[in-house]
């Protein structure tokens, strides 16, 4: 619930849910627990959409009609296969990459774009591989000409740059979050099943979610080695989105000692920590595994090598992995697209002629309590389109974190009049991103 919040939570009151309801220390313990776990997440997820939002919107409507055309994540299964290996770009996966390569048929490989060039120079080709980020357009439009191999199943969400959707792939399997409530109302579609702060962690509960019992990271270092915070290649395709001198917050480390991180990482691994508590006790049959040799310690792992593992379960004498498995598409017709992107044209249209009107209602000088009555009636009417489009919050949470104040810019909108021009622009933008949709 928490992290489905887009705007600031500075208190929080834990209320009993019936006079007869008990909140020993103990429960007051978890809910605090629980509560805080929360608000880390809303923190992380709204700092992101503070930052990429406007893109990620744009790239959303850009992407309509090609979601149209792909598979859902809820459209596969890989029930047939118990382990997976989910490769971060970590440095220490430069000392597992040879030997992923000998059971790499035995096993699910999912990774993240970032590790394909590292997997293919030895020879791997993974069965799943995921992109969250956005990146820039030309970042995106530049992979089409790397070269790379043939994808075999690519898992996107729409706010990625539609760049990315042009590297060559077998199969595109498309998710998108709850908070796009409106679009998965509209398609009669299903969102992502899971929120989490990385791919390496999406990863893991894509393999959670298809069928696959036991799971193992290797790469998943969540720390900088050296002067390293990524695996040999790992930047070749896409580049660093950090310093190692962010890398200033000592945590346990893989083999003992302490090992330098950076807070989002530090945050990460609490996440996976609280994965493991949570599925011991919900999922006992799914079992988790770090064979990272390498970085951060994570509690409720069971830290071994990838040999060791391969060993545990007698991966060289088994036969090869099942493919992954589709079900029927839940397909969406070109004329509910065409629908979904005119409606949307309209609502932005709506808007800008509402921002028009409280922006030149606040303009007139004399302040009255009648002229405030027609602005607080405009604002109710923008208000009511707003609730049925997620995609203008989205774009505008820079705005909507200024105006409550977690921007990291620190500054407040002094007017209704600066707070719907920039509203305007936002409607305009997004109504240019609909024009630019089309099916290819």
């Amino acid at each position: 619930a928490f992290t489905l919040i887009q705007t600031p939570v500075p208190r929080t009151a834990v209320l009993p849910a019936s006079r007869s309801a008990e909140l020993t220390p103990a429960k007051r313990t978890l809910l605090a627990e629980a509560v805080s776990s929360g608000q880390k997440n809303k923190f992380e997820n709204t700092r992101a959409a503070t930052k990429f939002g406007q893109q990620w919107a744009r790239n959303i409507l850009i992407n309509i009609p090609r979601v149209a055309q792909d598979y859902n994540l809820h459209d596969i299964s890989s029930n047939g296969n118990d382990i997976a290996v989910i490769v971060a770009s970590g440095p220490s996966l430069d000392k597992n990459i040879e030997f992923l390569a000998q059971i790499q048929d035995k096993v699910v490989v999912v990774t993240a774009l970032r590790s394909v060039p590292v997997l293919n120079a030895a020879g791997i080709k993974p069965d799943i591989v995921v992109q969250l980020d956005a990146e820039t357009d030309e970042v995106a439009s530049n992979l089409a000409h790397q070269n790379l191999s043939e994808i075999e199943n690519f898992v996107y969400e729409p706010f990625i740059s539609s760049g990315f959707l042009r590297i060559p792939a077998k199969n595109y399997i498309w998710s998108l979050s709850s908070h796009f409530h409106d679009i998965h109302q509209k398609f009669g579609t299903q969102p992502t099943p899971f929120n989490v702060p990385s791919v390496s962690i999406y990863g893991l509960h894509l393999c959670h979610h298809i069928g696959i019992k036991n799971l193992c990271f290797i790469g998943q270092d969540l720390a900088a080695s050296g002067e390293k915070q990524y695996a040999s290649g790992a930047t070749n395709l896409l580049p660093a989105n950090s310093k190692l001198s962010m890398f200033n917050v000592e945590v346990p480390g893989f083999y003992g000692s302490n090992v330098k991180t950076r807070s989002s990482f530090a945050y990460q691994i609490q996440i996976c920590s609280d994965i493991a508590e949570i599925w011991s006790k919900t999922h006992p049959d799914v079992k988790l595994f770090n064979a990272t040799e390498g970085g951060a310690y994570i509690e409720g792992f069971c830290h071994l090598t990838l040999s060791e593992l391969s060993k545990k379960f007698g991966l060289q004498g088994r036969e090869a992995k099942t493919p992954i498995v589709f079900k029927t598409k839940n397909k969406i017709s070109k004329s509910q697209v065409s629908e979904f992107l005119t409606c949307y044209d309209g609502s932005m249209r709506q808007i800008i002629k509402l921002a028009d009107k409280i922006s030149k209602l606040d303009k007139i000088q004399e302040k009255t309590r009648g002229l405030d009555k027609k602005i607080r009636k405009e604002i109710e009417k923008f208000s009511s389109i707003n609730t049925e489009v997620s995609l203008l919050q989205t774009s505008m949470q820079q705005e909507i974190a200024t105006v409550s104040g977690t921007s990291e810019k620190g500054k407040t909108v002094s007017s209704y009049g600066d707070f719907f021009s920039s509203v305007k622009k936002h409607a305009i933008e997004l109504r240019s991103a609909c024009e630019q949709a089309s099916f290819d």
